[in-house]
């Protein structure tokens, strides 16, 4: 997830009529003016005062405006390489279709052939003998970890997600009975080192962790307990893959213990 996921993501959940989403708005733009802007440039062209510019910058994560204004103006000026549907730059138009039909069956494929019934019946009593799960994404939020959420809720578990590393790490170091941590990591986070180290310490303490990882990541298998890899592509198929891994665990989950 890049910066302008980032930024989207806080723009779609403010109010309509709220200053940071009038702010958002105009900033969307004016993306490519964001490189050759100081704050104070970039505040008058959203509308805002520097101070309102500023405050923005930090609640949508960042310590600075000028890492923000770098990490925007970089992914701008390379946008071509950003918010792939499927990696396609090598295919002419006229076969784009065909190829993402293609690509998307090889991964199904995989899907299946690496889907393991009893590490995800695993991971399902492991959610139900803990009080508490706690879910963590790097990702955008969708449905599929909303159905889930909402599953352990009706079955009794208080359950939390969150998207910083540092959130987490707070929670389970205020958390009292067993838990469980069910997680999924993007290569592309700008966020995955402090996530490596968030799933270090959180195994330190002994508690377990499900994670779903791209398989170009094989090295966080020392601090999960049940790693689930999945075939990276780079690009939004990953969100995909997540999702359905997610999903098996819900399917597995409820025939066990809901339905």
């Amino acid at each position: 997830m890049t910066v302008l996921h980032t930024i989207l993501n806080f723009y779609n959940a403010q109010p309509p009529n709220s200053t940071y989403r009038s702010a958002l708005k105009l900033l969307l733009a004016n993306l490519d003016k964001v490189k050759s802007s100081g704050i104070e440039k970039l505040a008058e062209l959203c509308c805002v005062s520097p101070a309102t510019m500023n405050r923005l910058v930090e609640r949508i994560g960042y310590d600075s405006f000028r890492q923000f204004r770098r990490e925007v103006a970089n992914i701008y000026d390379n946008y071509p390489l950003h918010n792939r549907c499927f990696p396609y730059s090598k295919t002419a138009e006229q076969q784009m279709p065909d190829a993402y039909f293609e690509f998307l069956g090889e991964l199904m494929e995989q899907l299946r052939s690496s889907y393991d019934a009893q590490t995800i019946a695993a991971i399902c009593r492991e959610i139900h003998e803990a009080e508490t799960v706690f879910l963590f994404t790097d990702a955008l939020v969708t449905h599929a970890k909303r159905m889930l959420q909402l599953d352990l809720a009706v079955s009794g578990k208080q359950t939390e997600l969150f998207f910083a590393p540092d959130d987490l790490l707070d929670a389970v170091n205020r958390v009292k009975g067993p838990c469980f941590v069910v997680s999924d990591l993007d290569i592309l986070s700008r966020n995955i080192a402090e996530s490596f180290s968030m799933l270090e310490k959180i195994s330190a303490r002994g508690i377990r962790i499900m994670s779903i990882v791209p398989d170009t990541m094989p090295q966080v298998e020392k601090y999960i307990d049940y790693p689930i890899f999945y075939r990276s592509s780079r690009t939004s198929l990953d969100k995909l893959q997540i999702d359905m891994i997610v999903n098996l665990v819900t399917i597995r989950y409820r025939a066990l213990y809901i339905d």
